[in-house]
């Protein structure tokens, strides 16, 4: 829970290194709840960045917000378009 917290702060604080180490951490030690993560607005600062996109997908975390993005790619790779 502190990793947590710590990564929260930093996100709020916009130091995005900082935050995406703390949240490795908090995953290392057994956080799980990627639903609270993805909702969690203390992140709004950093969830757009590189970084943390980067951190989702090494942790295999959907972004509920690119359902879009993802039916988009999934309709112009189709092997009907092709």
């Amino acid at each position: 829970a502190l990793n947590y917290a710590l990564a929260r702060l930093y996100a709020e604080a916009g130091l995005v290194n900082n935050a995406i180490h703390y949240l490795r951490m908090a995953y290392m030690s057994g956080f799980d709840d990627n639903g609270k993560l993805m909702k969690d607005r203390g992140f709004d600062a950093i969830r757009k960045t590189p970084q943390f996109r980067l951190f989702m997908t090494e942790e295999h975390i959907k972004d509920p917000g690119d359902a879009d993005q993802q039916s988009f790619f999934i309709e112009a790779n189709s092997p009907r378009r092709r």
